[in-house]
């Protein structure tokens, strides 16, 4: 199969949102996200939108000096929020849409919740960037950014494609992309223009994407290939695994296995590549929560509901101790560990007993 998310975002991106490099984006959304302030509980009831020079709109309330200018997204996700149909708004003139919005907001009165606000201080004025609900849990962009590049290993690196979506262009390091609303990056070990590699060869790749103001989910596909060519259509994918979420509670979850995934990954390496992915899996579909491996005085008694020894569940956490220093008890420590404890067993039928229980308690799957 073919990939095209990645090409969609070559064809259509404007220059300013195309980076060459992990550094230059995350020098642009780290400073975006330092100029940025939340709201965690406003009371949006209070706030009143008003108009502005040059056709725009702003939201005021008591607690703000200066009205904050609307974007087009946190606009719209006001008129979301008090039923006014968005593609209605422009449709009517300044004034007309400021009465409609404030009447709205006065009739919502008590059924209005509280809101997150999330402003932007940078000039030439301040912004409202975005206005979601209390239950919204922000994954900043610049996190996104940060981590990945601070634990992609030697070797991977964002394709080259034709410069700002024109095909035949000039060939230039793409793959980056970052706007107000969202955050897009796809990276590869090899296999592109720069680097086709052999026929027939599978190369890695991932793909990211995240929005702080709520436009998108946060999420990543990883996937083998044959090649990407100049536009970053993606050719020959196979063994794609997508994880995704939404942002409420649970999205600190998805990061941290997210974060696993970067911590596994090998450079050209196909069984590192397939960890990297079992990995995340295992830190997303865990039914164990067994997090101290200084002792079995907690982690017998949890894994014992699954069906474990306690004798298997020693063995688990010795190899644990043997091969890590640095283990914390996660469950991918643990599917470690009885993987470990498991290669020790000399009757086939029992190591493989052990293994498929433990994929099956930690994986939630059964490997064959």
């Amino acid at each position: 199969m073919n990939l095209y998310q990645a090409h969609h975002e070559w064809a259509t991106r404007p220059p300013d949102e195309r980076f060459a490099s992990l550094a230059d984006l995350y020098a642009t959304v780290k400073a975006r996200d330092e100029q940025s302030t939340e709201t965690l509980a406003a009371d949006v009831r209070s706030a009143r939108v008003v108009p502005l020079d040059g056709g725009r709109l702003g939201l005021t309330d008591a607690t703000l000096a200066v009205p904050r200018v609307f974007t087009n997204w946190s606009l719209g996700q006001l008129a979301t929020r008090i039923d006014v149909p968005r593609n209605f708004l422009p449709k009517l003139s300044l004034g007309v849409t400021t009465d409609v919005l404030n009447d709205r907001l006065e009739r919502c009165g008590q059924a209005l919740p509280e809101a997150s606000l999330l402003g932007w201080n940078g000039s030439p004025e301040p912004t409202l960037r975005a206005l979601t609900s209390q239950r919204y849990e922000r994954l900043w962009d610049s996190k996104v950014v940060g981590d990945t590049q601070a634990r992609l290993p030697e070797g991977w690196r964002n394709p080259v494609a034709y410069k700002d979506g024109e095909f035949g262009a000039d060939l230039v390091p793409s793959g980056l992309y970052a706007s107000d609303r969202d955050l897009f990056m796809f990276l590869i070990d090899g296999g592109d223009q720069v680097d086709l590699g052999k026929d027939g060869e599978a190369h890695h790749g991932f793909i990211v994407w995240n929005s702080e103001v709520g436009a998108a989910t946060f999420g990543w596909m990883a996937f083998y290939f044959e090649k990407v060519c100049g536009n970053n259509i993606i050719w020959g994918a196979h063994d794609v695994h997508q994880f995704k979420a939404r942002h409420l509670r649970g999205i600190h979850d998805l990061f941290a296995a997210y974060q696993v995934f970067l911590g596994e990954l090998r450079t050209q390496d196909h069984q590192g590549f397939a960890l990297a992915v079992e990995a995340a899996r295992a830190e997303l579909a865990v039914k164990i929560e067994a997090t101290d491996v200084a002792t079995l005085s907690q982690a017998v008694p949890r894994f014992k509901k699954e069906g474990f020894g306690a004798g298997e569940v020693a063995n688990a956490l010795a190899s644990i101790h043997q091969e890590s220093r640095d283990a914390t008890g996660s469950r991918w420590d643990w599917l470690q560990g009885f993987t470990a404890a498991a290669r020790r067993i000399s009757h086939v039928d029992a190591r493989v007993d052990l293994e498929q229980r433990a994929s099956k308690a930690l994986l939630g799957v059964v490997r064959g």
